[in-house]
């Protein structure tokens, strides 16, 4: 069942988040996310990035957890021993997340949508 599962969130994956051709450029911001994205640095001890468990080749969801996800359910945390109470969550709808904006006249933040 298990390999069924991982075969289903590649497929699935190849048509939502078709690969990037090389021939296409970044945006300056989008070179900055993925700078961010793979920078093990702001990890507490400097050996994580968002990749680590965002991971792209396991549907952008933490590889350890898919190998076993019923004996692992949670990520392993930065100092290599501590296990946190949530599984990490797919990265993967990122792209479908409204824009923020700061509203003076209600002193929040809003969706533009």
């Amino acid at each position: 069942m298990n390999w069924l599962l991982r075969v289903l969130s590649i497929v699935l994956g190849l048509f939502l988040f078709p690969a990037i051709s090389p021939a296409q450029e970044f945006t300056p911001i989008e070179r900055l996310g993925d700078s961010i994205y793979n920078d093990k640095n702001l990890s507490k001890f400097q050996n994580q990035s968002c990749r680590t468990c965002h991971n792209p080749t396991s549907s952008f969801a933490d590889p350890e957890n898919m190998k076993d996800p019923f004996n692992q359910p949670v990520s392993l945390g930065s100092d290599g021993m501590s296990l946190g109470d949530r599984n990490t969550p797919m990265a993967g709808y990122g792209a479908f997340v409204p824009v923020f904006h700061f509203d003076t006249a209600e002193g929040i933040y809003v969706t533009l949508n």
